[in-house]
């Protein structure tokens, strides 16, 4: 069952293919190299890079003791726009951006009187990317957009708030970043769509945690969901951004309190059922490739939930 259910995935992704222009050129399989060139290593240390891919999930991961200056080349699963992380000694290096048939250069310079931030840079079509995501992180230090955790000292309506002022400064970074270092256009509206998405998602996803973990009886404030007024339900320009996904499955499941669907596996499988009733009604907006890549992508998540068992298959 799970290789029929996995060539249902492939058939349904590469069905979408053809008929949007983001998956023109979409074909599994694909690959992006990452070129590593360390430099000034004064003692041994481990090297590692994690990636994670959505289409279709799967995980890599490298690893490399370095004891000497020295370059290689990874080949990293891409068949997206993926992310990956580099690890090397106690250092963290986040938001490594690689993109399928094109190659990354991280050069690595571990001197060690030099920062954190000075000892890594990038070159490559991706670079600039790179270098938006970590003044980026920056600037959520300053704005303190990261924080997106509730607890019980906001009232719902306190912390929407503050995901509004979230969303204004990322956008608002965005686009004074843009004008500032040409970013490819294609990544613009990729990351302004994963910006909307993402905070429309925490709005919905903080209610349910609400009714799960602070009061099952909790009744949103009037016009809570007015803010879905300005999303863009069936937007194809989103194809590409996990967050609509996120979105669209909070969205369809938000009159649904967690406490009517079960727990643990059953909860996905009764998730994954009324999100393919609610999908189908006739008044449903979403184009058929979006509703597809929809399906895909949550029938993915229930291959790969750790619940998952042959007794539950």
């Amino acid at each position: 069952m799970k290789i029929h259910l996995y060539l249902i995935i492939l058939f349904l992704l590469t069905s979408c293919s053809k008929k949007n222009k983001f998956f023109e050129d979409f074909e599994f399989g694909r690959q992006a190299l990452m070129e590593v060139i360390i430099t000034n290593c004064e003692s041994p240390k481990h090297f590692e890079i994690y990636s994670r891919h959505t289409f279709p999930y799967q995980e890599f991961k490298y690893h490399e003791k370095i004891n000497q200056d020295t370059n290689f080349v990874i080949s990293i699963p891409s068949n997206l726009y993926d992310f990956s992380f580099i690890k090397i000694g106690d250092n963290h290096y986040n938001h490594i951006y690689t993109i399928p048939d094109d190659t990354l250069i991280v050069k690595l310079n571990l001197d060690s009187s030099l920062n954190r931030e000075e000892k890594i840079k990038y070159e490559g079509s991706s670079a600039e990317i790179c270098y938006y995501f970590i003044e980026k992180m920056k600037n959520w230090k300053k704005t303190k957009g990261y924080d997106y955790y509730y607890d019980s000292t906001y009232s719902i309506s306190e912390y929407a708030e503050k995901l509004d002022n979230n969303q204004y400064n990322d956008l608002e970074f965005l686009n004074n970043y843009h004008q500032k270092n040409n970013l490819p256009e294609w990544f613009v509206q990729r990351e302004k769509n994963e910006i909307i998405y993402r905070i429309a998602s925490h709005k919905l996803g903080t209610l349910r945690y609400h009714w799960v973990f602070y009061d099952s009886t909790f009744t949103p404030p009037k016009n809570y969901y007015s803010f879905l007024d300005n999303i863009q339900i069936n937007n194809p320009d989103a194809v590409l951004s996990s967050s609509y996904y996120g979105f669209l499955a909070l969205n369809f499941h938000r009159h649904i309190k967690p406490n009517e669907s079960g727990s643990g596996f059953p909860i996905l499988v009764n998730s994954l059922n009324t999100l393919l009733i609610e999908i189908n009604k006739t008044n449903n907006v979403l184009d058929s490739r979006i509703k597809d890549i929809l399906i895909g992508s949550r029938v993915t998540r229930l291959l790969t939930d750790k619940y998952l068992s042959f007794s539950n298959f």
